[in-house]
């Protein structure tokens, strides 16, 4: 689920996209909420954590555009992540058609490797996951 706790998501929700959470219900994100429903159905947390933890906030939208709503448009460092010359398809990673993506993204994910515990790992985090079970 997404990270609530993590900078993109609450720059997001204070700053730069406040719109987006008036139209959404939160609830659905909600760690505690869920992990008290599951434990109302039975379940038991056996373990949590977080996951995509590269270093930079997840803003669910192009950076370009994050750059441009927190008034840094004009900034020169806009232009490596919008026109012709940016590309970034996960498709791509995943299918392995992105010759030298593979490498960058392992580069990036020492966040993700790093024997921190999960908890401080929250900060820059994508998502949170649970995985519970129940017995029986």
């Amino acid at each position: 689920m997404p990270n609530q706790a993590q900078l993109g998501y609450l720059l997001r929700k204070y700053a730069i996209d406040k719109d987006f959470f008036t139209k959404v219900d939160e609830r659905w994100v909600s760690v505690a909420r869920i992990k008290r429903t599951l434990r109302d159905a039975g379940c038991r947390i056996v373990e949590e954590g977080v996951l995509d933890v590269p270093p930079w906030p997840d803003t669910c939208m192009p950076a370009s555009e994050f750059l441009r709503r927190l008034g840094l448009g004009a900034l020169p460092v806009r232009a490596k992540f919008e026109g012709d010359g940016w590309k970034w398809s996960t498709m791509d990673y995943y299918a392995g058609l992105a010759p030298g993506v593979r490498a960058t993204v392992d580069k990036l994910a020492v966040l993700d490797r790093a024997p921190l515990p999960w908890q401080l790992k929250t900060v820059w985090a994508h998502h949170h996951y649970l995985l519970a079970r129940r017995d029986g």
